[in-house]
């Protein structure tokens, strides 16, 4: 009798280790650092701020005009790295699907500013998105910041915004990244 009940204890605790072990993805993922958009989030190698958000159907330097079949979500934010210096990895979620941050823009874009710690930054970010995607998942979307482009098992700034009853504009003009304070 002792016999099965310890084999029941023993498989009803086999049975919830096995239900409750995370998934090897969910074991390296990065550590979320969730702030509201227009207020400062950090975390160990970034930190960040979603100033603004809207929506374009155009978007220029004043040199390059980036034209596209689906919308640009356009990003303003300030960011700062902690640690060293380095580069702004930013991704826009949609539902599960990930949109990195356009190099297009070239040197107007937020992301190909080199940041240095301690030091914010203020430019744009835009994401090339389709709209139908948009459609479907933009009241659920997400921008992540990071230094890396895989920040497996570090922390990054998540902050939501919602861009479901935002109306893009026909042109945005984009302005270089400049020094500013938090």
């Amino acid at each position: 009798m002792k016999a099965l009940v310890l084999a029941l204890v023993l498989t009803a605790a086999a049975v919830v280790a096995h239900r409750t072990t995370p998934s090897e993805e969910e074991q390296v993922a990065p550590f979320v650092v969730a702030a509201d958009a227009g207020d400062w989030g950090q975390a160990r190698t970034v930190g960040a701020r979603v100033d603004d958000v809207g929506l374009a159907t155009r978007v220029t330097d004043g040199e390059w005009t980036g034209t596209t079949d689906g919308v640009w979500v356009v990003v303003a934010a300030t960011a700062e790295t902690t640690l060293r210096a380095a580069s702004l990895d930013a991704s826009l979620w949609l539902g599960d699907r990930r949109y990195d941050a356009s190099d297009r823009p070239g040197d107007a874009a937020l992301g190909a500013a080199r940041l240095s710690p301690r030091l914010p930054v203020r430019g744009t970010l835009v994401f090339e998105v389709p709209a139908a995607a948009l459609r479907a998942d933009g009241g659920e979307a997400r921008v992540r910041f990071a230094t890396e482009s895989d920040p497996r098992l570090d922390s990054v700034v998540e902050v939501p915004v919602d861009l479901t009853d935002l109306e893009p504009e026909a042109l945005v003009e984009l302005t270089a990244p400049e020094r500013t304070t938090r």
